[in-house]
């Protein structure tokens, strides 16, 4: 009886901390019953690096236990446990042997489970077995991440990229297709009668030939072009976008949105060589999704005023908050948002340009590029922030000079002035009017970062290197690149010194009751996500692309894709960076989301679920990983 009674209450305890809390009571129970209660005193040692391992985990009832890393000679703290935390799982898949020593801070009461009956019981159940993969990888963790019902960080609906692939069957059914030598005429007839606006020309092969809409040939008729007159000799002159059937919705939603087009023509390998298999369009979006970030972005692009920029970010925001749910879509979520805020500082870009034609400026002979920079420029903003942009016009003539900077400085200020009217919140370079500079004065800049990082305070300009066109003539980006690139190669100090700087920021340790225990061992419970795990991610991935002269990427996910075919030794490790950076990313993106106020985006640690915290901790551990590689000088020494 009393053997019973124990086993319930211990069943009672477990059930309230994951991953027992997957267990239906039966089993929970029958694992229960596998182990006994002990008592430990303070600085007793549960088990110790080296030794055997036993056939058990133990679950941490009351108290805290430290794991030591004793692997360099003496003992560091690796980890701090408390009460529902499991020790010994690290080691359950590791060998014979303990990789690290669990010792108590204090008394502690822990119960101790089979460890056998415990696997047994993760092979029945997946969702045990997730939470276990997230404890071994973050990578594994991503993949089984599922999003709390009640949690108020996210919405409860799933997100647009994790939608079933709309059927091809439905999108085909939905598909008007004509003949070449079909008339506008009978054209606009088919389109009235089945209630569509577009209709795709194909040859002979079904091969598609273009596109066109009802407003098209509404306009070419009033234009005085016969309704007699051949479809193929009023449709657009551009192939439309094309894309493979049977492609996820992340996919159909990037080209729609990158090629800014209201429709993709879907064929059998995704070119217009092959057979149509039906249309995409932005109807269809909104129909099959529920939300449209196409339409978002066309809206965007036609805005001309601060209100309806205003309200149009409002449906962006509501569009981000549904769309993240997980570390596994932050990186189309991040590819949405760049699309969505790049059509917002071009229309402000418009507008800014048509006010002052109305005061009687002159646009300036010299062409222009508009960048973003920093987080903007790497295309990893998510939540609304405002966009650090920069604006690089070709050297004038001597005579045209003082003309063209008052132009390009005015139309600077104007395009801030109506950043900062949108109400987004201040980024880093807080309210810092947009560059304005010459070719000549931007290339003088990058060189001057990079051949006297010292002087030219590289660790807070290290933001310019990360630059990205988006509006205007791109050639100006890419002859910037070319003289960044110039003066990396005849600079020696210039990586080293960036590398260092990396060090500036490191993560914090582990959680502790609700609290974010730092590597000094301090205390707070408050967590920036952005200084101490972001910033060193990016830093640490930035120094190995620049090392290896690569100013053609500046997306930190991108640039450590490009650094595993470069170093494939490290392919691994940058695989897990890349998941923390996700992780990381998403918690950030979802706190900055969801905040009441402007202004901070901390994250208070008791709001997590353990299961966050362990993904999180993961995130810390890979990013000190990563830390160690850059101060050895691995990543940048054997550089070209």
């Amino acid at each position: 009886m009393k053997t019973s009674l124990i086993r319930y209450r211990v069943a009672d305890f477990l059930k309230q901390h994951p991953p027992f809390d997957a267990l239906p009571e039966t089993d929970l129970h029958e694992l229960a019953g596998t182990g006994r209660v002990s008592f430990h005193e303070t600085a007793e040692h549960v088990f110790r690096r080296g030794r055997p391992r036993k056939p058990c985990i133990w679950v941490i009832q009351q108290g805290a236990v430290e794991i030591i890393d004793e692997t360099e000679g003496e003992d560091r703290l690796s980890d701090l446990l408390g009460s529902g935390d499991i020790l010994g799982l690290f080691d359950l898949l590791g060998g014979e042997s303990y990789s690290r020593s669990a010792r108590t801070l204090g008394d502690v009461i822990l119960y101790s489970i089979d460890a056998a009956a415990f696997e047994a019981q993760a092979a029945k159940h997946p969702r045990m077995a997730r939470y276990l993969a997230a404890y071994f990888s973050i990578t594994e963790g991503q993949e089984g991440f599922h999003k709390p019902k009640s949690d108020g960080h996210r919405s409860p609906a799933g997100s647009c990229f994790e939608a079933d692939t709309p059927s091809v069957e439905f999108l085909k059914s939905r598909s008007l297709v004509a003949a070449a030598n079909c008339t506008i005429h009978d054209a606009v007839t088919l389109m009235v009668e089945s209630g569509r606006d577009s209709l795709v020309i194909a040859n002979q092969a079904q091969h598609p030939l273009g596109i066109v809409t009802l407003r098209q040939l509404s306009t070419s008729v009033t234009s005085g072009v016969g309704t007699q007159s051949h479809v193929v000799d009023v449709m657009e002159a551009a192939m439309p976008a094309v894309a493979r059937a049977g492609l996820a919705w992340s996919e159909y939603l990037r080209t729609m949105m990158r090629d800014r087009r209201q429709l993709i023509v879907m064929t059998q390998d995704g070119t217009d060589a092959s057979p149509l298999e039906g249309i995409l369009t932005a109807q269809d979006v909104s129909l099959l999704l529920g939300t449209n970030p196409v339409l978002l972005q066309t809206q965007l692009l036609r805005s001309k005023t601060v209100v309806e920029w205003k309200t149009l970010l409002a449906q962006v925001k509501a569009f981000l908050i549904q769309a993240l749910t997980g570390p596994a879509v932050l990186e189309h979520a991040a590819i949405a948002a760049t699309f969505l805020y790049d059509a917002l500082v071009e229309s402000i870009i418009a507008a800014a340009q048509e006010e002052m034609a109305t005061q009687g400026h002159t646009v300036p002979e010299e062409s222009s590029c508009w960048l973003m920079l920093g987080r903007s420029g790497r295309g990893e903003i998510i939540e609304p922030l405002q966009p650090e942009v920069g604006i690089v016009y070709a050297n004038p003539a001597a005579k045209r000079s003082e003309a063209a900077a008052e132009y390009f400085s005015l139309l600077a200020e104007k395009v801030n002035g109506h950043i900062i009217a949108c109400g987004l919140r201040p980024g880093p370079s807080e309210n810092r009017p947009p560059l304005s500079m010459t070719q000549g004065a931007w290339e003088e800049m990058l060189q001057g970062i990079v051949i006297d990082p010292i002087v030219n305070d590289i660790y807070r300009m290290r933001g310019c290197l990360d630059f990205r066109a988006f509006h205007g003539d791109r050639n100006l980006e890419r002859a910037l690149a070319d003289v960044t690139t110039k003066a990396m190669h005849k600079s020696k100090p210039f990586i080293p010194i960036l590398a260092n700087d990396t060090l500036a920021n490191l993560p914090p340790l582990t959680f502790f009751q609700g609290l974010v225990i730092e590597l000094d061992g301090a205390q707070t419970d408050l967590l920036d996500l952005e200084a101490t795990a972001l910033h060193p991610i990016v830093d640490a991935v930035r120094v190995y692309a620049l090392a290896n002269r690569n100013l053609t990427v500046s997306n930190t996910l991108e640039r450590l894709t490009a650094a595993s075919d470069l170093a494939p030794q490290a392919e691994s490790l940058f695989n897990e960076v890349a998941s923390a950076f996700r992780t990381v990313s998403y918690y950030h993106a979802a706190a900055a989301l969801t905040q009441q106020s402007a202004g901070s985006t901390m994250i208070r640690p008791n709001q997590l679920s353990k299961y966050e915290q362990r993904m999180l901790k993961l995130a810390f551990q890979t990013i000190r990983s990563l830390m160690e590689l850059i101060s050895s000088g691995f990543l940048w020494h054997d550089a070209p």
